[in-house]
């Protein structure tokens, strides 16, 4: 299986500001990926900061940002799961090739521009570069599933995975697989500078740049056969589960915090 470099190393582009740890000058080792295969990627805020906290504003922006992602990448990433956390995130995507770094760079760098402005945060974003982890057979690719639908509980903040107010792919498993957001073009906000609309609209987040994008979960290669009420049933089962070991621990629930 043939192997390529990651895209920014290979175009001789250093990562920026946004994608680099505060006060680090070098640059990254080389990334390699496969030609094509899936990946568990996670990516943290700067500091732990929480950066991402969840609100009805940012998982819409969040939202409209990764769906204009997938869509750019033009059919070379498929997402399969994805969960938002107050200072982290994590993905499990399909990529072809090297896309996994254009779609990345894409995801990353406007998430700190949009979520950054909307949470009035100017600084460096992510605390260092994303790691990509090669999920390599069936039981990895559902144990992978099963930890981002375990966010919130396995923390104690909420009881049930559902409640769990940040950015989630859980109502797209059980439900419809498309969820449309918001995409907020600032290249339209840009182009029509000093027209009437521009006057009109109220900040970078304003209806007036909105454009509907839609965002599709796709199912886990290993579960494509099962159809979609075996797929929903399975992912029940996983909830059950670790809310039944969140149960277990007898801990208190502390609340959305992180």
């Amino acid at each position: 299986m043939s192997l390529s470099e990651d895209w920014e190393l290979a175009h001789g582009v250093r990562p920026g500001p946004a994608d680099r740890t505060q006060g680090m000058g070098m640059g990254w080792p080389l990334r390699m990926f496969q030609e094509e295969g899936l990946y568990f990627v996670t990516s943290r805020c700067f500091q732990g900061r929480l950066l991402l906290r969840p609100s009805v504003e940012v998982n819409e922006v969040v939202g409209g940002v990764l769906a204009r992602a997938v869509q750019q990448s033009a059919g070379t990433i498929r997402l399969h799961a994805f969960t938002f956390a107050s200072n982290h995130f994590h993905l499990l995507v399909w990529a072809r090739g090297a896309a996994l770094a254009f779609f990345m760079q894409h995801l990353r760098s406007n998430l700190s521009r949009k979520v950054g402005r909307l949470v009035d945060w100017s600084g460096g974003f992510w605390e260092r570069r994303y790691s990509a982890e090669p999920v390599l057979d069936d039981e990895a690719m559902v144990g992978r599933l099963r930890y981002v639908l375990d966010h919130g509980v396995k923390e104690g903040l909420v009881e049930r995975s559902a409640e769990w107010p940040g950015l989630t792919c859980l109502p797209q498993l059980l439900g419809p697989a498309r969820r449309l957001f918001q995409w907020f073009s600032w290249t339209k906000r840009w182009s029509r500078r000093g027209s009437e609309d521009m006057a009109g609209a109220q900040g970078r987040s304003a209806e007036e740049w909105a454009e509907p994008v839609e965002l599709e979960v796709a199912p886990l290669p290993c579960w494509e056969g099962l159809g979609e009420e075996g797929r929903q049933r399975a992912v029940r089962g996983l909830v059950e589960e670790v809310e039944s070991e969140a149960r277990a621990r007898e801990k208190p629930v502390l609340g959305e915090h992180v």
